[in-house]
């Protein structure tokens, strides 16, 4: 095609017709400088759908991390309700004084569990390495970003209050003038008191654990459901986004 060009100058300059040769070289420079122009656009293109394509299995692998937290909360509020009632158990059989029975052993175990919820973060670092701000929609990008650096780290602030206070509390059990003894024949071991009017009469140990229990409730409720929701918004978004491409 150089060539095909070239061969036409020549001869319009061997037949001293410059002004159509001038016409000509600047139709030729045009059409150079269009093509330059169409390559980079295509090169442009080209790289802008490999930064898709990585974009789309970022957020694939985004939203499976996602999956697992969800299904991690929902772990965690089912046994942190499973302990609520427990404590709940005991309170009232504190408070009324009632007759004490074995049944009661697990619901002693349950006063001061905990279950912790552990980000999968990975695929946040991926992201980050990818840059928040290569992500085509900006409000994708602030909802993870919230969801990881604001929310989770709200979760996991209350989550350790939540875990000092449960320790606190079997410490109190244990050695504060309230024993228990293990029984073996559950694995995760149930406790039993070995002086359970004790236990009845102790006002220091009955705040404490309505305290703890208080503050599981509100760790449950406006904590981990509500960052559950935001993790099923976040999910649904992504697909959304996902379904463009």
């Amino acid at each position: 095609m150089i060539k095909f060009f070239r061969k036409i100058r020549y001869d319009l300059m061997e037949k001293n017709k410059t002004g159509k040769y001038l016409k000509y070289a600047i139709g030729e420079i045009v059409l150079v400088v269009l093509g330059i122009l169409i390559a980079l656009q295509i090169n442009n293109w080209n790289e802008r759908q490999k930064q898709l394509r990585l974009e789309k299995e970022i957020l694939k692998e985004v939203r499976i991390g996602l999956e697992a937290d969800n299904n991690s909360i929902q772990v965690s509020i089912n046994d942190h309700e499973k302990f609520i009632n427990s404590q709940n158990i005991i309170v009232n059989w504190m408070y009324k004084k009632l007759a004490y029975h074995d049944s009661l052993m697990p619901h002693f175990k349950h006063t001061h569990w905990t279950t912790l919820f552990v980000p999968k973060d990975a695929q946040f670092e991926s992201l980050k390495q990818f840059g928040l701000r290569n992500i085509s929609n900006k409000k994708l990008s602030d909802q993870i970003s919230n969801l990881y650096d604001n929310l989770y780290e709200d979760v996991l602030l209350w989550q350790d209050e939540y875990k000092n206070t449960s320790y606190g509390l079997r410490e109190h059990m244990t050695n504060g003038g309230i024993e228990f003894v293990q029984d073996s024949s559950d694995i995760l071991l149930d406790q039993r008191p070995l002086n359970p009017t004790d236990i009845q009469n102790n006002s220091a140990f009955l705040f404490q654990l309505i305290g703890t229990s208080s503050t599981l409730k509100l760790f449950n409720e406006y904590k981990l459901k509500a960052t559950q929701e935001e993790i099923e918004k976040t999910i649904i978004m992504i697909d959304e986004e996902l379904a463009k491409h």
